[in-house]
């Protein structure tokens, strides 16, 4: 038998006032939804419908409360709300020149996708395969060199952003994603092949002169609500507190530093390590979770 439409009125708050149904638990869920009942007065199913949580910027609730076609959707997750000529001139560009071989694709993407972003200053060394989402709110310092298939991605608002500091190094497959959040990486900072940083409706923040190895990951805004267990964590919010790298730190390869988190100046992480806690100027930490071992100075 086919499911029984609800009575008028019997949605979000009169679920409980169903005869056999003792309590639905959804005075505060954060999400709009309908619901209908089987021939079985005592099950219900409910139909979600999503709602943008104030607490975090999604991709996709984003793209489910516009209700735009494919095409609609393509170009808000490449360029936001840019309008026509600039999408053009974005699919142009990354076409005809994003995977172009050799010095000529080195010289023609150092010629145009410049023209892309917010900022860019001289000497900039674009690598093959890279992939840029919002790039009018990506900002490159002289001299940055932003390696094959790196991923800039600016999702969010006029606030978030990423910018990259003069001489800074992103090496291959690394992810920088701004999701409502701000990354900022420093003069003559390295990031190493394979890492990921993460900003989530916060600021993660790297000093100058950082080196930070190969396959790190740092979560900013990630910590989800845990409180409740009548809806799914997904549909709860995340706190987003921020990371603060300060200048002249070592991170070695694989180190995980979780939201809310600031590594002191000149501070060296081992290997593996995670970072739960904050860190002191000047100290050597390593373990799960990292301990400071000693002190440099």
């Amino acid at each position: 038998m086919n499911p029984e439409r609800l009575p008028r009125g019997a949605g979000k708050n009169g679920l409980n006032r169903i005869p056999g149904i003792k309590s639905a638990a959804l005075q505060d869920y954060p999400l709009q939804s309908a619901a209908c009942l089987t021939p079985r007065s005592d099950v219900v199913i409910i139909i979600i419908r999503q709602n943008k949580l104030k607490q975090a910027t999604s991709i996709h609730h984003e793209l489910q409360e516009r209700k735009k076609s494919g095409f609609q959707q393509y170009r808000f997750l490449t360029i936001g709300d840019k309008g026509l000529a600039f999408f053009l001139k974005y699919e142009i560009i990354t076409s005809l020149f994003g995977n172009f071989p050799g010095a000529l694709g080195f010289l023609f993407r150092r010629m145009f996708f410049n023209r892309l972003v917010k900022g860019a200053g001289k000497s900039i060394i674009w690598g093959k395969g890279i992939t840029l989402r919002h790039p009018h709110k990506i900002e490159v310092g002289n001299g940055a060199a932003v390696n094959d298939l790196v991923v800039l991605d600016a999702f969010g608002d006029e606030k978030s952003g990423i910018e990259l500091g003069e001489q800074s190094l992103i090496s291959r497959n690394t992810v920088l994603n701004s999701k409502g959040g701000f990354i900022k990486i420093g003069k003559r900072t390295n990031i190493g092949t394979n890492s990921v940083i993460f900003s989530r409706d916060c600021t993660v923040s790297i000093g100058n002169d950082v080196l930070m190895a190969a396959f790190g990951y740092l979560m900013g805004g990630g910590d989800h609500s845990m409180e409740r267990t009548d809806i799914p964590i997904v549909h709860q919010g995340a706190q987003c507190k921020g990371i603060l790298i300060e200048d002249n730190v070592w991170l070695g390869a694989g180190v995980r530093v979780r939201d809310g988190i600031k590594i002191g100046r000149d501070s060296v992480i081992g290997t593996n390590s995670y970072v739960n806690s904050d860190i002191p100027p000047f100290s050597v930490a390593a373990g799960i979770p990292a301990k400071v071992l000693k002190k440099r100075v």
